[in-house]
């Protein structure tokens, strides 16, 4: 309050060898507090005789002088926290029209289900959900995420609604599989060759988009699964007993007090994945107010869409693999089998693709899974 007062004019002494200690112990993932990191440096600057402040704020108001905030929180609490720091893009659906773009991902359910052969297994399911209206198109479930469950989910969809233009995938083995994404250049599994066969996506001209690896917000889906899978499906009433909690620390009190039938739970599976598209008052933009099926059908009513012939339809019931024909009578091999025919002789010594029917464990479960392939598949 006195009259020209202009605060302090020069910043307390401090040694450079005592600065460079404090900025090492201070800019740690571990992230040390200020004043123990003072503590440590007064008893150091004891020994060698350094010239230190009288207090850890002085230090710490230094540093932020000298360095920005974003490269103090990269090097106390690491990348994603810095990643953080500048503000994140704002996706617009609008662009895309109903069944352009899809994304799909695989989630594993905190419920212990009895399975036909009586085993306890938490189930997963593989789901594809438009973009534009946040609509669960088709789902799988199997005991793990592997290609069959992703293959005939996406054979779902399209059969049900059409082909979408762009597919945005994560890079996990049943996505990124040959099955399914071969051909594509940026694949970053397993070793790509030339010769490799297309994969169905590509096969029917899908553009892949790979979301970034262990991040949920660049997959919309995962939203979807908090609401549906988390909440509606894994704590519903008449699954009580089953939940097994969301990690291993937070089991409920009746922790694996029951496994729910595997048909309930399918039950259940679809009425909420149902009641989830159907709800009323969602809020985006796109949606204002509507229902995701009330939007999907909106836009679905007037936009163009590709529609899947019977031949492309054999592609997710049918697996492509890279097999080579035998030299001298033509034959190929897959699974400790021999298979010819009388135009293999001509291609002897050749590079071939071999289409399988799908190798599904199936139960005696109605809608699990379904007996769909054609003479050529089996």
């Amino acid at each position: 309050l006195v009259p020209n007062y202009r605060g302090r004019t020069k910043s307390a002494a401090c040694s450079p060898e005592a600065w460079e200690y404090f900025k090492a112990d201070y800019l740690r993932l571990e992230a040390p507090s200020a004043e123990h990191c003072y503590r440590r440096l007064k008893r150091a600057a004891g020994e060698h005789g350094w010239s230190i402040p009288k207090c850890s704020k002085s230090l710490v108001n230094r540093m932020r002088r000298k360095f920005p905030r974003a490269l103090i929180v990269l090097a106390r609490e690491g990348s994603a926290a810095f990643e953080r720091t500048v503000p994140a893009q704002v996706r617009d659906r609008s662009v895309f029209r109903a069944i352009e773009a899809v994304n799909a991902d695989g989630h594993k359910f905190d419920l212990f289900i009895r399975w036909p052969d009586d085993t306890i297994i938490r189930p997963v399911m593989v789901a594809v959900q438009d973009l534009y209206s946040g609509k669960i198109l088709s789902y799988r479930v199997d005991r793990v995420e592997n290609t069959h469950s992703v293959r005939l989910a996406f054979g779902d969809m399209v059969e049900a609604y059409g082909i979408p233009d762009h597919a945005y995938l994560d890079n996990g083995r049943a996505f990124a599989s040959k099955w399914m994404t071969g051909g594509t250049p940026t694949r970053f599994k397993g070793k790509i060759r030339d010769d490799d066969p297309l994969g169905i996506l590509n096969a029917l001209d899908v553009k892949v988009h790979w979301t970034t690896p262990y991040h949920g917000q660049s997959k919309p889906i995962e939203r979807a699964f908090g609401d549906l899978c988390t909440e509606a499906v894994a704590k519903h009433p008449a699954l009580a007993g089953c939940y097994t909690g969301n990690n291993p620390t937070a089991k409920p009190e009746n922790y694996q007090s029951r496994a729910a039938p595997l048909e309930d739970f399918l039950r259940i599976l679809d009425e909420e994945v149902r009641a989830h598209n159907a709800r009323p008052g969602r809020r985006t933009e796109v949606c204002q107010g509507r229902s995701f099926d009330e939007v999907f059908a909106a836009s679905y009513a007037i936009g163009p869409v590709r529609k899947a012939t019977n031949e492309q339809c054999r592609l997710w019931l049918l697996a492509a693999e890279r097999v080579s024909a035998h030299k001298d009578d033509g034959s190929v091999r897959l699974l400790g089998n021999t298979y010819h025919c009388d135009e293999l002789g001509e291609v002897v010594d050749a590079g071939l693709v071999l289409r399988i029917g799908a190798l599904l464990q199936r139960f005696e479960v109605p809608g699990l899974f379904e007996d769909r392939l054609d003479d050529a598949g089996e």
